[in-house]
């Protein structure tokens, strides 16, 4: 397929693509993925339980941890559901909180 552009016609585009990268670069982090953020907090050696919002209802396939303090957080031992994450805190003695995005 052949295209041809008018000199009004380029600069016409690059308009377009200028508006859409400034627009772009506008979205937050979690925005630019399909994903879904949540913040936590895990009691010692104990499992989590977090409603998966992916739409459609997916499973995610990772997750990155944001703002984290205290004990060590891993995916949970419980397999991931369209409905349901888990994630496990490692530590027998100390609480972790922490911000989790959910990627698909």
């Amino acid at each position: 397929m052949f295209f041809s552009f008018t000199r009004t016609g380029i600069q016409a585009v690059d308009d377009v693509i200028r508006v859409i990268v400034a627009g772009l670069r506008r979205l937050s982090f979690v925005e630019n993925f399909d994903a879904f953020q949540v913040s936590v907090t895990i009691p010692a050696n104990s499992e989590l339980k977090i409603r998966n919002v992916l739409q459609p209802q997916t499973i995610p396939t990772s997750f990155l941890l944001t703002n984290h303090s205290g004990a060590i957080i891993l995916k949970g031992s419980t397999e991931w559901s369209k409905e349901w994450v888990y994630l496990r805190n490692a530590s027998s003695t100390s609480t972790a909180t922490a911000d989790v995005v959910f990627f698909r």
